[in-house]
């Protein structure tokens, strides 16, 4: 897919600087951007409340959807990386110029629902719970390499053992 493409079918324009290129469009009312990144695209949608307004720097605070606690999910093999700033991120690897603009119009309908910014209670709770993921992976790994290597090493001492001769 190009970004020539998807300016055909959803109009917008291409803009480059430096290294980035993206498509930048309206959508439903709001503003759209499809990044490319040499091979894997991403898009991002513009809340009407967002506070960003350029979608390669959007460090602000994550946000999540007023009330259920819902993750969009998008068809065509595009996954939801998140919001932030009230900018909502989806990403793929190989889309087609179809499955892109489905996506598309999908995280448009989600980018209408209720967006606000985490508590910041919450945001440290959820900041700790992912840093516990990522130790527990870090254990779970570790056991998985040692527990292998300390069978060998009693396996290995017990054959030595039994091979001297007794006292």
């Amino acid at each position: 897919m190009r970004l020539g493409e998807l300016g055909l079918v959803l109009g917008g324009d291409i803009r480059e600087v430096g290294d980035r290129r993206w498509l930048d469009t309206q959508v439903g009312g709001l503003r759209a951007c499809i990044i490319d990144r040499e091979g894997r695209f991403d898009i991002a949608v513009f809340t009407a409340d967002a506070r960003a307004l350029d979608p390669f720097s959007v460090t602000g605070p994550e946000w999540e959807l007023a009330g259920p606690r819902l993750v969009p999910k998008l068809s065509a093999g595009f996954l939801f990386a998140g919001c932030r700033s009230g900018v909502l991120f989806a990403s793929h690897s190989d889309p087609s110029v179809e499955s892109t603009v489905l996506a598309l119009t999908e995280l448009v309908e989600w980018a209408r629902m209720p967006w606000q910014p985490l508590e910041p209670g919450r945001a440290k709770s959820r900041a700790r719970y992912r840093a516990w993921i990522r130790r527990e992976r870090w254990v779970r790994l570790t056991r998985a390499l040692l527990a292998p290597a300390l069978v060998r090493w009693l396996r290995s001492g017990m054959s030595v053992e039994d091979a001297s001769p007794p006292p």
